[in-house]
């Protein structure tokens, strides 16, 4: 019994002297920022720009601790003001010089409700990692081999499941297709939304050789089945054995990046997004890739990132990191684009899904 009670001691011990260690300035300057951008609506932040130092914090804390009683289940609520009264000591029994202190019950009731929402954190966050391996489970390889081509996908969720995809399936000893998609918002939602475009897709395309068809039925299908207000981006493209052609639809997604020897180009924009509007028609782009050349397919999540002092990566540092790609193999140059991000970003939270498809014909 002692032993245990000493590992228990050593381990808790260990633990704050870990949290100690990463205690930065700036992660606690950002931690009171996400705490506004959560609690607080964009009118209430506004207001408080206008506000002096001390009227400003003050309003931050009953604005935020009104948010948080509404966010709340009403029992929880209501027990965490009781809490709050009594350890502030606002309700007291007595006369003066023999009150009743009940800051000590209002503290255990506050801790109380902090374990109830600490537990159903936890059981969601295992649920999600649970999500997160079967979604890894869908992915297909990174590098997914098929003759005359070299492939690279990549994808990096914001949070613990993401709503970007990335897809490959050969369709025939000649023919692969490859996707690149990015449903409206993050999370949850948008993985299970993702989860249902990429089983579409793999139901349909076998049997759909004409992309434009195959792209117009599963708009429509989501036109039908789908959440109002949700939508996905998507460019698909086919991959032939035989030939350094490949021949894609672009619904809504930025449009890809070609790499050549002395340019790099966008191409011309596709189509609206999947889910918008039924019936919509879908127009086929072709392109070819000499040896060296590549094609770089992105989400919003590389030029939307932003460092530590809320700087873009935006379109300029892509196109800069885009020109050094030249003569690469698809994963030489994904992880080339990868280094750049990485290096711009650095220690910042991701606030979107990161997903890259980089294909290139093969030397020789």
């Amino acid at each position: 019994m002692k032993k245990g009670r000493k590992t228990y001691f050593r381990q808790t011990r260990e633990t704050l002297k870990e949290g100690f260690r990463q205690i930065e300035h700036k992660q606690w300057r950002g931690a009171v920022s996400d705490v506004r951008e959560f609690y607080l609506s964009p009118e209430e932040q506004e207001k408080l720009k206008k506000k002096g130092f001390v009227k400003r914090w003050l309003l931050l804390a009953w604005w935020t601790l009104g948010s948080m009683i509404k966010r709340l289940s009403p029992v929880r609520g209501f027990f965490l003001v009781v809490g709050l009264v009594l350890l502030l000591g606002l309700f007291q029994i007595g006369g003066v010089g023999n009150k009743s202190d009940f800051s000590v019950p209002g503290g255990l009731i506050i801790l109380f409700i902090l374990m109830l929402e600490l537990k159903d954190k936890i059981i969601a966050k295992d649920e999600l990692k649970e999500g997160r391996a079967i979604q890894a489970m869908l992915m297909p390889p990174s590098s997914p081999v098929f003759p005359g081509w070299s492939i690279w996908l990549y994808s990096s969720p914001a949070n613990d499941v993401g709503g970007d995809l990335i897809d490959y399936l050969q369709l025939d000893k000649d023919r692969a297709m490859v996707a690149l998609g990015d449903v409206a918002g993050k999370g949850l939602p948008a993985a299970l939304m993702m989860a249902r475009i990429q089983s579409t897709l793999h139901a349909l395309a076998p049997e759909f050789p004409d992309i434009p068809a195959l792209v117009g039925r599963v708009n429509d299908i989501l036109c039908r089945d789908g959440i109002k207000s949700r939508f996905a981006s998507l460019l698909y493209a086919v991959l032939n054995a035989g030939n350094n052609e490949i021949s894609f639809v672009n619904a809504g997604h930025f449009p890809p990046v070609v790499v050549r020897k002395n340019c790099v180009h966008e191409l011309e924009k596709g189509g609206i997004a999947l889910g918008l509007k039924p019936g919509t028609s879908y127009k086929q782009q072709e392109l070819s890739l000499n040896a060296g050349e590549l094609l770089v397919v992105y989400s919003d999540g590389l030029t939307e990132a932003q460092n530590e002092d809320g700087e873009f990566f935006g379109n300029e540092r892509a196109l800069a990191v885009f020109t050094q790609l030249y003569g690469m193999d698809a994963p030489t140059a994904g992880e080339t684009i990868l280094a750049g991000f990485n290096t711009f970003v650095q220690d910042t939270p991701p606030f979107d899904d990161l997903s890259l498809m980089i294909l290139s014909r093969n030397r020789g």
